[in-house]
């Protein structure tokens, strides 16, 4: 799959990324709204084969659904950081930049009642909630335009850290 993610992304610059998560079938149809059914109605592009999302409602935004697409984000922050601290990677830490900011807007965008594609857009919406969080240096990361690597790696630990407890704290409020 590795092999077939980078060709189309050589093939097709338009996209900023490709990812194949394999899932179960009877997991994917099970009724679990903010798991795998909201990503495939919302998240997935079909391709060939049943397109599952037809049968599966459409979602407004709600703090559920962040919670919900964002369980593994503890783990996710603490691997990328990990990898890109021992060798580093701009497209790992892209990635890892879209991700906290994905992270951070999902548990708002309820509260904003917006579902957003853009990151800039998204940072918009979490500078408004938190006008004292600067995404500027995020941001860059995303344009590749830190003066120094050490620089990027430190923006992405101090704001995984604190997306990781606007999660936790998010999760706490709402069970």
């Amino acid at each position: 799959m590795i092999e077939l993610d980078r060709y189309l992304l050589t093939q097709f610059p338009i996209f900023s990324k490709v990812e194949f998560d394999d899932g179960d079938f009877d997991a994917a149809t099970a009724r679990n709204d903010f798991e795998w059914q909201f990503w495939l109605r919302h998240c997935c592009a079909f391709i060939r084969g049943q397109d599952l999302s037809t049968n599966i409602a459409l979602y407004r935004p709600c703090i559920e659904i962040g919670l919900a697409i964002n369980q593994d984000i503890e783990v996710r922050l603490s691997q990328a950081l990990t990898q890109i601290s021992t060798d580093w990677d701009w497209q790992q830490a892209k990635s890892l930049a879209k991700k906290l900011i994905r992270t951070d807007y999902s548990l708002l965008a309820g509260k904003d009642n917006s579902w957003h594609n853009d990151v800039v857009k998204m940072a918009d919406v979490i500078t408004n909630a938190y006008p004292s969080t600067q995404l500027a240096p995020v941001l860059a990361i995303l344009k590749k335009k830190p003066s120094e690597e050490s620089q990027a790696l430190q923006t992405l630990k101090t704001y995984g850290n604190i997306v990781l407890s606007r999660y936790k704290r998010a999760k706490l409020d709402y069970y």
